[in-house]
């Protein structure tokens, strides 16, 4: 996680000073899928000159297909927290906070994973 990168990017939102927590939220997922829908087009252009390349071919369609699924899951994402529906609003607690929380950590080690071999890895 990067502290400069959270303040940066959402400096860069001027409704980012003036909202709540939940705002920044939101912002932050609609500059993740900002984010995805610039590399899903990233990939697409890097696949067309892979083509007598299979096995680039096939692990650029790969990323390509998981980035349009983080699309769609970030899009419906933004649309819940815009519904302001929650358990907390609710008065009960989230059923899967603990598993929430699991996933975040083991996500956290494979980005740290990722950023340790990216200097490494070549097309």
């Amino acid at each position: 996680f990067s502290n400069d990168i959270c303040y940066t990017s959402l400096a860069a939102v001027p409704t980012s000073h003036v909202t709540n927590l939940g705002g920044l939220g939101v912002i932050a997922l609609e500059l993740a899928l900002e984010n995805v829908t610039n590399t899903v087009s990233i990939i697409s252009s890097l696949s067309h000159g892979y083509k007598s390349h299979p096995r680039c071919d096939s692990c650029l369609e790969s990323c390509l297909e998981l980035y349009v699924d983080m699309s769609i899951i970030l899009v419906v994402s933004v649309i819940l927290c815009l519904d302001k529906t929650s358990f907390k609003e609710e008065g009960n607690k989230s059923p899967s906070t603990k598993e929430n929380h699991k996933l975040s950590q083991l996500c956290g080690i494979v980005f740290c994973i990722i950023d340790l071999i990216s200097p490494n890895l070549k097309l």
